[in-house]
């Protein structure tokens, strides 16, 4: 059986999409509808989610088994996502945000697939995802898989250098959803989602899966449906909060070279001092991508003289930490993908911790890319 676990805070907008998505009305399918448990955490919303879910939760899906579990405060996507694999009580389960949606016929497809896998007990299952532009209603896959195939270890690296080295990109392992996880290989290595983390909490989640070397299998279908909300320069990022709070990629990038050593070990396919040079520069060069994003995004807050001001602060703030001076220093901005002379600029500024300088030029940068537009949302 499969548990599709659903998170909400506050998208009573989206969520009636998210849930008819899940109910089971065609004959082809209806006779797997009770292999299905939903579970849905509504996260302290203040707006009517509550009652969209309790319809459905009345109605059951279907014939699929659905439960509700309400959260009086807000604990965060992280918290809610691992009270849905501690209330799980099936094989499998798959993890679908409130404003997204599932193609129920095609998740079948792949559910399917594993139990013609059963007999190699597959931990972790990824399949393409489809993104959604919430302005235009334009569609893409994003990084597509082109066949089914199994993956061990030597992926697993793969995977992760894939992500240190173009952090920005949505790659394989750069979300949670559009992928199945066996409980019982989430259980017996006790992994869990980041208590509290806020951002970058799905590859921090799924780096730290790739480390335990699961038995995997990638497959050619998209039964998941993800909504883009960025919007031109702002790139989703709330002007609403402040830098700092967009630092959760630190925490990803340490468990993506974490779980890259520990493959390493088990494969032994290089010596310690060849690994350990070679991870760091991969580290390094996602911080100062991510960071440089960080700023370059969030100048789309400064409006008048004074939310510069506080943006300048904020910058000089994230400049003068640690992690990020040392990503800098051994950071290489020529081969950086997409890098400009601007970006060369940025960076020096950075190193000697400018963060007037840096401010400017990630205003400059925005406009540049962009033209003077703010947040459009």
């Amino acid at each position: 059986m499969l548990t599709i676990g659903i998170t909400n805070y506050n998208k009573e907008k989206h969520l009636v999409k998210c849930l008819e998505s899940l109910i089971t009305r065609s004959n082809s399918i209806n006779n797997l509808s009770g292999m299905i448990d939903v579970i849905i955490v509504d996260d302290a919303s203040t707006d009517n989610s509550r009652d969209i879910i309790e319809k459905y939760v009345s109605y059951g899906g279907g014939g699929n088994r659905w439960r509700l579990i309400h959260n009086r405060i807000n604990k965060g996507v992280a918290d809610s996502r691992n009270e849905i694999i501690d209330a799980c009580q099936t094989d499998y389960l798959t993890f679908v945000d409130g404003d997204d949606w599932v193609n129920i016929s095609k998740l079948f497809n792949v559910y399917a697939l594993l139990d013609l896998y059963s007999s190699e007990a597959i931990d972790l299952c990824i399949s393409n995802v489809r993104q959604v532009s919430y302005r235009d209603g334009c569609t893409k896959i994003l990084t597509p898989i082109k066949k089914i195939e199994k993956f061990g270890p030597q992926q697993c690296l793969r995977f992760i250098e894939d992500y240190l080295t173009a952090p920005n990109q949505n790659g394989l392992i750069a979300q949670c959803f559009g992928k199945i996880y066996s409980l019982k290989f989430l259980d017996s290595y006790r992994i869990r989602f980041e208590s509290g983390q806020s951002n970058y909490e799905d590859v921090d989640f799924v780096v730290r899966c790739l480390g335990f070397s699961p038995k995997g299998l990638v497959v050619n279908e998209s039964f998941y449906s993800y909504m883009n909300y960025k919007l031109g320069a702002t790139e989703s990022y709330s002007s609403k909060r402040p830098i700092l709070s967009h630092l959760g990629y630190l925490k990803s990038v340490h468990s993506a070279q974490k779980a890259w050593l520990d493959l390493v070990d088990s494969t032994r396919v290089t010596t310690d001092q060849e690994k350990e040079k070679y991870i760091f520069e991969l580290g390094s060069n996602a911080i100062a991508v991510l960071t440089s994003i960080n700023i370059v995004c969030h100048a789309s807050k400064v409006k008048t003289f004074k939310t510069f001001f506080v943006y300048w602060k904020e910058v000089s703030a994230i400049i003068q930490l640690d992690p990020i001076q040392q990503a800098f220093m051994n950071y290489n901005v020529k081969s950086s993908p997409g890098a400009d002379r601007l970006s060369g600029i940025m960076c020096i500024c950075l190193r000697a911790k400018l963060g007037l300088f840096v401010s400017i030029i990630a205003l400059v940068k925005l406009w540049v890319r962009y033209g003077f537009r703010g947040d459009n949302r």
